[in-house]
Formats: C-alpha cells, structure tokens, sequence
C-alpha cells in the first residue's frame, strides 16, 4: 500500500531537488534515447519506507519511475 510521502521525508528530497541532487542518466525506457532528467517524489511505501520517484523524458514527455 502507498501513500503520502511523510512531511520530513518530503522535505528532504525537495532539498536534494533543489539542490541538482536527484538527477539521472539512462535510456529512456519509451522512446529508446539516452537522456539527463531531473525526477522528483513521488510516492512512499511504508512497509519498508521506500520512495519512488518520477521524471519526465526530455525527449518524448513519458513519465519515468525511479526506486530508492
């Protein structure tokens, strides 16, 4: 079950966001291309206090889901 990202936890990854922190490089899983994008929160397991993050493709606008 997933729910909402716990206010600390949240703040914390919006530092590392502001920061240029949490930034990748891969192959875009959708359009094929290799790719720089920024991802951001978003969402928290608290089973085992996971957080997925999502970005955007440069290069076609798909969503990309990054784990902790």
């Amino acid at each position: 079950m997933k729910t909402t990202i716990p206010e600390e936890i949240f703040i914390e990854c919006i530092k590392s966001a502001n920061n240029g922190d949490l930034q990748a490089e891969g192959v875009c899983p959708e359009c094929e291309k290799m790719i720089k994008f920024k991802y951001y929160p978003y969402e928290w397991d608290p089973r085992d206090s996971t957080v997925t993050y999502m970005g955007i493709c440069p290069e076609c606008g798909k969503p990309i889901y990054v784990g902790d």
